[in-house]
């Protein structure tokens, strides 16, 4: 659950913090530098994670969370880390994209907001602890289609991407698509197979062939002005940037 309040000083910017819950927030929660400050959004977000979890001796911390539930770590015993471990991961991990993307809509976040509320969940030991279990079911991301950027839930099963940049080789995009895909792309490609990387133009002509619903990841910091260049020329392909 992702709740939300004006800060106490009105008109000052708003910050992120995370809380690990069982029915309320454990008495010790895992070290981080959080709240963490969000200089475009006037809230003080905060992300619930709640889950019946098996507490330490103390019943002041969930048990085996600050190890990432590692059996060699100081535990009640094994069956509980292994319990809080599978709450955790395949739980309540699985479903903050979803909850991200519910909580945006609801706030009506705007693109450079949700990218910045992103950004402060990647600074936190959260993710970088849990990345994958986070991950394991659906990611939220911005994603461009028919001129327009919106930011999405997209489950795993059907996230297959591409980073793409002025570098980018016919075997990058290739390894990527299915049979179906692959044999259009090889005919859209088939007179600059001899060349070691397209030029923008040519990029967007082949990725604008495809008109399929598969997703191409741009490098904003590799390349910063691919995205601005190959978007005009995507006719509809979706086209997801990280």
């Amino acid at each position: 659950m992702i709740t939300s309040h004006p800060p106490t000083d009105e008109g000052s910017s708003g910050n992120l913090d995370v809380r690990w819950c069982v029915f309320f927030p454990v008495g010790k929660q895992p070290q981080d530098t959080l709240p963490l400050d969000l200089v475009g959004i006037c809230r003080n977000i905060t992300i619930n994670l709640h889950g019946f979890f098996f507490l330490d001796s103390g019943r002041l911390r969930i048990d085996g969370l600050e190890e990432t539930f590692n059996p060699n770590g100081p535990t009640v015993g094994k069956t509980c880390l292994k319990w809080n471990e599978v709450i955790a991961t395949d739980g309540t991990l699985a479903r903050l994209p979803g909850a991200l993307a519910t909580f945006s809509q609801n706030e009506s976040l705007t693109h450079t907001q949700s990218l910045e509320l992103v950004g402060a969940i990647r600074n936190t030991k959260l993710w970088a602890n849990f990345k994958k279990p986070i991950c394991q079911l659906e990611r939220w991301l911005p994603r461009w289609r028919i001129g327009k950027e919106t930011w999405v839930c997209i489950a795993d099963s059907e996230n297959k991407t591409c980073q793409i940049s002025s570098k980018t080789s016919c075997c990058d995009i290739g390894k990527s698509l299915t049979n179906q895909q692959h044999a259009k792309f090889l005919s859209s490609c088939r007179p600059l197979l001899r060349q070691s990387a397209f030029g923008r133009q040519d990029l967007g002509d082949i990725v604008a062939s495809l008109e399929v619903g598969l997703g191409f990841f741009l490098d904003a910091a590799k390349d910063p002005d691919g995205f601005l260049m190959l978007a005009p020329r995507l006719h509809g392909v979706t086209v997801q940037r990280c």
